[in-house]
């Protein structure tokens, strides 16, 4: 399986849609059997859908963007928990893709590889509830879009106002679907200090960038004369370290203990044998930092589940990605 991921051909991304669509056959196969998030995310829909606001007349601290996104799959395909497991299986799959080219455009890697697929669709299913479109799914793909940004300023060093905006509003919107995903602001800017030149007004439109949809979402609530509503069921419940466990840490630990592992080991074999040019080691400290950072984001979720651990995974399959290359590079 892993020869065959290592060769660089576009045509593996088909084969690892196929892959991923045969490890979720047993849940696509029975919707009936529902988590409690995903009964929340049809009942929600099936509100907003029917025209009900947000906050308003619908009490509830979702975050507004997976409101609005689960309101137009219930007024596209009504309440059907399979529909929303589809969509979460492709939005998975763009990531797995989207994030491999973008390692492979950027030689993340000493060959273009297509390795990066398998593991992070590997790593995607980990759990039964990772198939579920959860706001961290969804947001997950907009700090892709981020690192993205971040890998092309870091590799170019030159002044682009749009690199650093658009960075700012990837992490702003991302943080509209999970608002303490806004703490991966404070990861991006660390990356530009460290590996790009950034100067105190690129500072200011990275945080410009990000203030952006929310300032769009507050003046809309302004002009319907509901800031507080909004300000009560959306921005203060999050700003609290209270946090509702859907599953215990000890369960998290043990269902991740064999991905954490290999990651752990590609961790000190690759700074052992691997061959990297300067650029590709500091794409891994970037990735390293990111492990670090999400593991830390734990601590002020609102929401204590296995997609919590979401934005861990581009790092985890980066660097396991990493390990079995130069691996197989010695056989």
């Amino acid at each position: 399986m892993l020869r065959l991921f290592r060769i660089n051909d576009p045509y593996r991304l088909l084969i690892g849609f196929f892959l991923l669509i045969i490890i979720s056959i047993p849940l696509l196969a029975d919707p009936v059997a529902a988590t409690i998030s995903e009964i929340k995310a049809t009942l929600l829909g099936a509100s907003i859908s029917t025209g009900k606001l947000m906050y308003i007349t619908v009490v509830d601290d979702t975050p507004p963007f997976a409101a609005a996104i689960y309101g137009l799959i219930d007024l596209i395909f009504g309440r059907s928990v399979l529909a929303y497991r589809i969509i979460a299986l492709v939005i998975i799959f763009f990531q797995a893709a989207y994030f491999s080219v973008v390692l492979i455009r950027y030689k993340a890697y000493v060959e273009n590889t297509y390795v990066f697929v398998l593991v992070f669709i590997i790593l995607s299913v980990f759990s039964f509830d990772m198939i579920s479109l959860s706001p961290a799914l969804m947001a997950s793909t907009f700090l892709l879009f981020a690192l993205n940004a971040v890998f092309k300023e870091v590799e170019f060093k030159i002044q682009r106002d749009e690199t650093i905006l658009s960075l700012g509003v990837y992490i702003g919107v991302a943080s509209l679907f999970v608002l303490s995903y806004s703490y991966f602001l404070l990861i991006s800017l660390l990356h530009l200090i460290l590996f790009a030149r950034i100067n105190f007004r690129k500072v200011l439109l990275l945080f410009y960038g990000f203030a952006l949809p929310h300032m769009v979402l507050v003046t809309l609530y302004f002009w319907w004369d509901e800031l507080t509503p909004l300000w009560k069921y959306y921005y203060q419940p999050s700003l609290t370290l209270d946090t509702t466990s859907f599953i215990s840490l000890k369960s998290l630990l043990v269902l991740g203990s064999i991905p954490v592992l290999y990651f752990l080991i590609s961790l000190f074999m690759v700074n052992r044998e691997a061959r990297l040019t300067k650029y590709q080691s500091q794409l891994m400290q970037i990735m390293l930092l990111w492990v670090l950072f999400s593991i830390l984001h734990l601590i002020v979720v609102k929401e204590f589940s296995a997609n919590s651990v979401i934005p861990i995974l581009p790092g985890l399959a980066y660097f396991i990605t990493t390990y079995l290359c130069s691996f197989a590079e010695r056989e």
